[in-house]
């Protein structure tokens, strides 16, 4: 089984991307594989008052799966589920949605995702970094 990491790695100038693509490729030659991207939906709950319960959405690229978060309790659903979630909309009110986007590195037995958000604004976070050893999950 795979180990797999994920961190917010924030840089200020928001060139961080080209700095990761260039570290990867020329410093530790790996090679690129394909796009990553992820969405994410924040829900909250309509009948809840004061702080109010909220729900977490993510949808990975290329995948056919749904990942809910609920007051800790995350459900693997098909994306089917985001068609259910749109007729609910008398309980739960789509407040926000982030979409990151960005590429996966094979790096010998390691293979790394980075993404940037795609924002209309332009206040700039950070990316988003996942690292997988891999090695165990081809040998199955």
């Amino acid at each position: 089984m795979g180990v797999t990491s994920v961190l917010l790695w924030k840089d200020s100038n928001g060139q961080g991307m080209m700095k990761f693509h260039e570290r990867i490729t020329t410093t530790l030659l790996g090679s690129a594989k394909d796009k990553w991207a992820i969405q994410v939906k924040l829900y909250r709950d309509i009948k809840s008052t004061g702080t109010g319960k909220f729900m977490y959405t993510t949808e990975f690229y290329n995948t056919n799966k749904i990942y809910c978060l609920i007051d800790d309790v995350i459900v693997e659903a098909e994306r089917e589920m985001e068609n259910i979630l749109e007729k609910l909309k008398n309980l739960w009110l789509l407040r926000q949605t982030i979409v990151y986007d960005g590429n996966t590195y094979i790096i010998g037995d390691f293979l790394i995702r980075v993404a940037y958000p795609k924002t209309t604004n332009s206040n700039y976070k950070g990316m988003l970094v996942e690292h997988l050893f891999y090695m165990n999950l081809l040998k199955c």
